[in-house]
């Protein structure tokens, strides 16, 4: 079971932070979508599940007053993992992963999936 610190270490290591605090980082996970570059940024902290050592990972998306609550929580329903959230006027998707028996490629999957629905999610808003 890898801790919060080698968690850590190895974001470090595979991508740049834009922050890094003892119990968050923050990136800019970067992919191509509909033949342009979109830069999502993304927030990976320690966390716990039912007192299990976890990450949670969170991608803002827009102010929730852009969408409304109904529309969200339908689109809400097709994401395979995770959830939207509101935190401070603002939707997010979220992630949370115990690390217990966390491999690296699987966080690094759930990485690139939360960010690309945050995109995703963010395109379908009227005027973005």
């Amino acid at each position: 079971m890898p801790t919060w610190d080698e968690t850590r270490e190895h974001l470090r290591a595979k991508y740049k932070l834009m922050k890094d605090e003892p119990t968050w980082v923050g990136l800019g996970f970067g992919f191509k979508a509909k033949d342009r570059d979109v830069t999502q940024r993304v927030h990976i902290e320690k966390h716990t599940i039912a007192d299990m050592p976890a990450v949670m990972i969170v991608a803002d998306v827009v102010e929730a007053t852009r969408v409304p609550h109904e529309a969200a929580l339908k689109r809400n329903m097709t994401f395979a993992i995770g959830g939207i959230a509101i935190h401070e006027g603002r939707y997010l998707v979220r992630v949370a992963l115990p690390l217990a028996n966390l491999e690296w490629s699987t966080l690094e999957t759930v990485l690139e999936y939360t960010a690309r629905e945050a995109a995703r999610l963010r395109d379908t808003v009227p005027g973005n």
